[in-house]
């Protein structure tokens, strides 16, 4: 799963319809939900149905079917990343 970051980032582009440059300045740690207006960091501007397509996206890449309780634990393209390596090695 080398560059696992780079593939999630790519796929949560093209799903959300997200233009690159729309997000200058947004890194794998950057929250990926909220609006940049509503704090000081770049975002994706995910909303809550964006999360459900999040959860599909993850399900329908890697198998992995995310409860509900996991899901404030998928805030970055890092913590998704860290996600499906942990879920994988088990």
């Amino acid at each position: 799963m080398d560059n696992l970051e780079k593939v999630i980032y790519d796929k949560l582009l093209k799903k959300m319809k997200i233009d690159e440059s729309d997000i200058e300045g947004f890194t794998f740690d950057s929250p990926i939900f909220g609006s940049s207006d509503e704090t000081d960091e770049v975002t994706m501007g995910l909303d809550s149905i964006d999360a459900l397509e999040l959860v599909v996206l993850i399900y329908d890449e890697w198998g992995i079917d995310v409860p509900a309780e996991d899901m404030d634990k998928l805030k970055t393209i890092n913590a998704i990343a860290d996600y499906i390596r942990k879920y994988k090695e088990s």
